[in-house]
């Protein structure tokens, strides 16, 4: 909840920084500021570690691990981007997120880890778990291990949940 209300608060200040206003509107450092947001950055990535681990292959649902790759991203700053391929093998469209995720031992803060995609029934898509850096909470080393429950549901059937508990070292 906290991560969408984050999300919201910075979509909103974006917003209202550039929709409706001029540059001559702002004070110098605010339109540098505009100006640099515009302009197109390249992303970053550098893979830590090709994992390609498969977590959970039945008759619903087939998940690897693919890679971690370390990300600079130009809105998110500093994170690492764990990906998962999942095949939908169900008859209705399935929700993949992470719970409990654990880097090296030790949880990581819920309001840390992003991650939430929806897959419709008969297709393939990569779902990323996203390790955002804060100040006070610092990107893991992702020295010994990787630990977390894919969790997988159905907003169509409620009686349909599977949780893939998995531990990857690195």
């Amino acid at each position: 909840m906290a991560i969408v209300l984050l999300v919201l608060v910075a979509t909103t200040v974006y917003r209202d920084l550039t929709v409706g206003k001029t540059q001559n509107s702002y004070p110098p450092a605010k339109v540098q500021m505009i100006a640099a947001e515009q302009t197109p950055v390249k992303n970053h990535h550098n893979i830590i570690k090709k994992i390609n681990y498969k977590i959970a292959d039945n008759e619903q649902i087939k998940a690897v691990l693919i890679d971690i790759k370390n990300v600079q991203h130009q809105v998110y700053g500093n994170s690492i981007d764990i990906r998962f391929q999942v095949t939908n093998k169900f008859n209705k469209p399935l929700t993949v997120r992470a719970e409990e995720v654990r880097v090296d031992g030790k949880e990581l803060d819920k309001t840390t880890v992003i991650m939430s995609e929806d897959i419709p029934a008969g297709e393939t898509a990569e779902a990323v778990l996203t390790i955002l850096e804060f100040e006070d909470h610092p990107l893991p080393a992702m020295q010994r291990s990787i630990e977390m429950i894919l969790n997988v549901y159905s907003w169509e059937d409620w009686d349909f949940e599977q949780n893939h508990r998995f531990t990857v070292s690195l």
